[in-house]
C-alpha cells in the first residue's frame, strides 16, 4: 500500500507497534505518522488515543532518555536538558528527572568521559566535556 492509503486503524496500529518497541515522545510519533502520510487532523486523534492507552507517556520517556544518554552516551545534564527541550517535553518533568540522577554515578560518568581524552591537554579535555553537556563547575574539580 502507498503511504496515503492507510486507514486510521492501520495507522493507529502501526503507531502502537512503533511505541511498544521502544519509548518514543509525542514529537517522534508525530514525525513517524507524517512519514506514513497521516493527515494532521487524524494525527491528533491517533496521538490522543496513544496517550490514553499509555503508549506515549512523557514521564516514562524522559526517565528512559535521561538514563540512556547519561549511561550509554556519557552526556551531561545540560545536553540532556537541551535535547529534551528540543523534543518539546515539559520542563517540570525534565527537571525532576535530572534531579533524580545519582550524584556519585554522575561524577563517575564524568570521570569516564575525562579518561577518554587521556593524553590531551587540560583545555581539550574541558572543551570535550563541555560538548558532552557537563558544566564548568562540574568539570573543573575533576581536572585538578
Amino acid at each position: 500500500m502507498a503511504n496515503n492509503e492507510w486507514s486510521v486503524d492501520e495507522l493507529r496500529n502501526k503507531a502502537q507497534v512503533y511505541c511498544a518497541h521502544t519509548e518514543h515522545c509525542e514529537s517522534e510519533v508525530r514525525d513517524k505518522l507524517r512519514q506514513w502520510g497521516c493527515a494532521e487532523n487524524l494525527m491528533d486523534e491517533i496521538v490522543a488515543q496513544l496517550k490514553r492507552d499509555n503508549y506515549i507517556n512523557s514521564r516514562r520517556y524522559i526517565d528512559a532518555f535521561v538514563h540512556d544518554k547519561l549511561l550509554f552516551q556519557g552526556w551531561g545534564r545540560y545536553k540532556i536538558q537541551v535535547m529534551l527541550r528540543a523534543k518539546n517535553e515539559p520542563d517540570t518533568l525534565i527537571q525532576q528527572a535530572l534531579n533524580n540522577i545519582d550524584k556519585n554515578e554522575y561524577i563517575r560518568i564524568l570521570r569516564q568521559v575525562i579518561q577518554k581524552k587521556k593524553g590531551a591537554t587540560r583545555d581539550q579535555v574541558a572543551r570535550f566535556c563541555l560538548q558532552r553537556g557537563f558544566l564548568w563547575e562540574e568539570i573543573l574539580p575533576e581536572l585538578e
